[in-house]
């Protein structure tokens, strides 16, 4: 299946509204360089604020998009940033960091069992490219925690 050529019609649709021009490429990217400097300050919410901008002006971007699912983690928002996350995921499907940033907001909200199926996708995806050596070795570091303490908790509770 030839991605290009079904995404072409849609960017093709998606060029020819009127918000697509409001801001050029530089200036979209502008927003995403300075949400990024705020990200790395702390400061996510406006942070969060720029990334959603971009986001919605460029919505194939899918850094933009990324971006923004992450400074609504970093915000412990995590009911949002699981379905901007999953839509990420969806968009690269062969990235495990999505689904490692799903695994740790299933885990925040206690979804332990969503969170351990997320680390498994994020170990298998990050095997296959060696750039995800670290990630991997992440990931394997909370399910093995996530194993070990729900082996503990079925032997306590016999």
């Amino acid at each position: 299946m030839n991605t290009e050529t079904q995404a072409s019609p849609l960017l093709q649709r998606l060029a020819g509204l009127p918000h697509s021009s409001r801001f050029t490429d530089n200036q979209i990217a502008l927003l995403y360089n300075t949400g990024c400097n705020l990200f790395d300050q702390g400061k996510y919410k406006e942070a969060a604020q720029l990334f959603e901008v971009a986001s919605f002006y460029r919505p194939l971007a899918t850094h933009y998009l990324f971006a923004y699912g992450l400074a609504r983690q970093a915000l412990k928002d995590f009911d949002s940033a699981i379905p901007i996350l999953s839509s990420v995921g969806l968009l690269w499907p062969q990235d495990p960091r999505p689904s490692l940033q799903l695994a740790e907001c299933h885990l925040a909200l206690g979804q332990t069992e969503i969170a351990v199926n997320m680390l498994h996708l994020a170990v298998a995806l990050a095997e296959q490219d060696p750039q995800y050596q670290a990630l991997q070795s992440y990931a394997e570091r909370l399910l093995a925690a996530q194993t070990s303490s729900s082996g503990q908790a079925k032997q306590e509770a016999s």
